[in-house]
């Protein structure tokens, strides 16, 4: 981890939380805004800072190109909060079989929902992990089932609007 945006929730008559420079070992954004992907121009992007959290939560503006203009595969898994250290431990012992496919991860925690399809749907907190790769379909595909494989133990949830390949019932 290299950069963090941490969100913290205050009500407007309130001081603005302060926040670390430093958080587990990444610095802390502090320009105006950035692009998640190392390389690409931050004016697609919302801006870095205080706000309502409905100008916040997503990266890109609504009318500029999102992430690598296209360019790109999403995945992501859905982890219960309690399983995340566990589960990065785990990528992290793994990485080197897909690292040189992936542009930027992202880590959203999730409170619990009641939306339908949703991956936080229920009781408990979830961690989307979200991996923005390179467009090399064939290797990605090849890079999925060891990561599928690994993560099985702790029941993730896909986004079903992204790439994944596990075959079970939902």
């Amino acid at each position: 981890m290299t950069s963090v945006w941490v969100g913290k929730k205050y009500m407007l008559n309130e001081a603005a939380p302060a926040f670390e420079p430093e958080y587990f070992g990444a610095k802390h954004i502090t320009t105006p805004n950035v692009h998640p992907v190392p390389g690409r121009d931050p004016t697609a992007c919302s801006v870095v800072g205080n706000g309502l959290w409905r100008e916040k939560i997503y990266h890109f503006l609504p009318d500029r190109p999102p992430s690598s203009a296209g360019d790109e595969i999403q995945t992501e898994f859905f982890v219960r909060y309690e399983d995340f250290t566990t589960v990065m431990d785990v990528l992290y012992s793994i990485r080197d079989s897909f690292l040189h496919l992936v542009q930027v991860t992202e880590v959203r925690m999730c409170a619990p929902d009641d939306i339908p399809m949703s991956p936080a749907k229920g009781s408990t907190a979830y961690i989307g992990i979200h991996f923005t790769w390179y467009r090399k379909h064939a290797q990605i595909v090849a890079a999925l089932p060891k990561i599928e494989k690994a993560l099985e133990r702790f029941n993730v949830k896909p986004h079903l609007g992204a790439l994944w390949l596990e075959r079970r019932a939902l």
